[in-house]
């Protein structure tokens, strides 16, 4: 099972199914919430923060993210942590979880290496299963 999961998304509705899919199929731990991509960095930002003081502290192995939020969206998140936390984090995998897919976002996303799948909203049990099978992730669920 995946320790910490990172949830970045401005609608209350897609936060509380996708929280809820994530503990129903036992995938994470932790989950903890950001409603925008300005509010995620600072919960990354806390996690190396605490992890000075706290060992038992766990940054995300995964970043679920929408694209389309206030303040900061997933595309500016997604330039900021590349240039600030990538490299720290070479682990940690962003899945692009939004409800409008098109080609140009499939090409946006192959331009940032720690985005390893794009889906369609709403997360439910079968896309966790699916992820569970990815080679990438497959070390937690063993």
């Amino acid at each position: 099972m995946i320790k910490t999961v990172l949830l970045v998304d401005d609608d209350p509705m897609s936060l509380l199914i996708t929280k809820e899919v994530i503990k129903n199929e036992s995938f994470s731990t932790e989950v903890i919430i950001a409603m925008n991509g300005l509010l995620a960095l600072k919960e990354i930002e806390k996690f190396f923060d605490q992890k000075q003081h706290d060992d038992m502290i766990h940054v995300p192995h995964i970043i679920f993210l929408d694209i389309e939020m206030p303040l900061m969206n997933g595309w500016e998140f997604l330039d900021h942590y590349t240039r600030c936390f990538s490299e720290k984090l070479p682990d940690t995998a962003i899945i692009i979880l939004t409800g409008s897919i098109d080609d140009v976002d499939y090409q946006k996303a192959k331009k940032y290496p720690a985005v390893t799948k794009i889906m369609r909203k709403p997360m439910l049990g079968d896309k966790i299963n699916y992820l569970k099978k990815n080679n990438n992730l497959q070390q937690y669920f063993a």
